[in-house]
């Protein structure tokens, strides 16, 4: 069980099936399928999205996700897009009630919650090189994951910065490999 099934758990949500499975897989895991990537236009976009390793834009990408179980109970996803690789580390915050997520220099604190169906996640706090960044420079996320029509699992991963606007957006869907 990933971190983010580990915090839903806690928080009492209950999962839709495809997001359940792929939250919930034992050892090393493969997923595939399609996505498209919106980058926001503004150098310090460019310049946040280069410090966390973010894929060009592309209306149409393979794309894989692999998720590798780590011994403290975290992991690590691996998301490869056409090529590109963006990879980050999840844990579980102390409290037990948010996911920490990790890329490069950059520590992100979220919540998870449910509404219609989709699971949803909030950045609650940013740290930056163990520093942490005040509200308005911590990015707004609007991410959310849902089970499809046919069965598989939705992704719509957004974030954007006060006075900034857009930093990127990838949407897609994936299946077990």
């Amino acid at each position: 069980m990933d971190p983010v099934a580990r915090v839903a758990a806690t928080t009492g949500l209950v999962l839709p099936p495809a997001i359940e499975a792929l939250h919930t897989v034992d050892g090393e895991t493969r997923f595939q399928g399609r996505c498209a990537v919106t980058r926001g236009p503004s150098w310090l976009a460019r310049m946040a999205l280069w410090l966390g390793g973010f894929p060009q834009a592309a209306p149409d990408l393979p794309v894989t996700l692999l998720i590798q179980p780590g011994p403290d109970g975290g992991c690590t996803w691996r998301r490869d897009f056409g090529g590109h690789v963006t990879q980050s580390r999840l844990s579980v915050s102390d409290d037990g009630r948010a996911v920490i997520e990790r890329f490069g220099p950059v520590r992100l604190r979220m919540s998870l919650w449910m509404q219609d169906g989709r699971l949803h996640y909030g950045i609650d706090r940013m740290h930056v090189l163990g520093l942490p960044m005040p509200r308005w420079l911590t990015p707004r996320s609007e991410t959310s994951e849902c089970q499809t029509e046919a069965g598989d699992f939705g992704f719509d991963v957004s974030a954007s910065l006060p006075l900034v606007g857009l930093l990127i957006r990838y949407r897609g869907q994936l299946r077990p490999d």
